[in-house]
């Protein structure tokens, strides 16, 4: 199923959220590292603490396996909300961009 997902960040973590996304450790992370890489690469900031993207997601409870190992450390107030197709309505700055610069090993 997709999902567009809605969620707020844990602005301390940031910086050991971006290390992890880039040195292998969620992007191997097995079945779902890759999407979750992909996904943070496609997030945006709808408001200053609120960020929003599609993903995909076939567990009976969504992303319940992304929010054990990931989501839940870096994320709060996740939300999901099923969608039939992926449309052009998340406007916004880019969080990946965010991620850089808070990281101090770009």
């Amino acid at each position: 199923m997709l999902y567009k997902v809605q969620t707020n960040f844990h602005e301390d973590l940031l910086e050991e959220f971006y290390k992890n996304l880039n040195n292998g450790t969620i992007q191997n992370q097995e079945p779902d590292g890759p999407f979750i890489v992909s996904a943070m690469k496609e997030a945006k900031f709808i408001n200053p603490t609120t960020l929003s993207w599609y993903e995909e997601c076939f567990c009976a409870t969504p992303f319940a396996h992304e929010r054990e190992t990931v989501y839940n450390t870096y994320f709060h107030n996740f939300q999901t909300q099923i969608v039939e197709s992926m449309a052009d309505d998340i406007h916004g700055n880019s969080f990946w961009d965010y991620l850089k610069t808070k990281s101090s090993s770009q």
